[in-house]
């Protein structure tokens, strides 16, 4: 959370910030601290919705998407998970996500929030 804090005084760009998040929520799902993980996927969706606003486009655009509708499925919000999902550009995503973005579309429809770890 310092990290972020300063980059926020400092302007950094959303998507440099979801990025902090989302790995944030990663050493917290390591430590087993789930009220964390959840903060900071909060937080990295929030600022990864901010950062597509601001104009992705192309694969940057795609894996982003992507990964706001997978924050939403591990928060529990399949609705909007399902609905992220369907703007993903599944043609600008690259062949080694693919299969992960299907599996995560389907644990989305059975309202599966449990973490999923692919091979690449």
């Amino acid at each position: 959370m310092v990290a972020s804090g300063i980059d926020r005084r400092r302007g950094a760009p959303a998507l440099r910030l979801a990025h902090l998040h989302l790995r944030g929520s990663w050493c917290a799902r390591e430590e087993r601290n789930r009220e964390a993980e959840s903060y900071h996927q909060r937080e990295a969706l929030r600022h990864f919705r901010e950062a597509l606003a601001e104009g992705l486009s192309g694969i940057e655009a795609a894996v982003v998407a992507y990964l706001v509708g997978e924050l939403y499925r591990r928060l529990g919000r399949f609705t909007e998970a399902l609905a992220a999902f369907e703007k993903v550009e599944e043609e600008a995503l690259p062949a080694w996500l693919r299969p992960g973005f299907h599996a995560m579309q389907e644990c989305a429809r059975l309202k599966d929030d449990t973490p999923q770890v692919f091979p690449r």
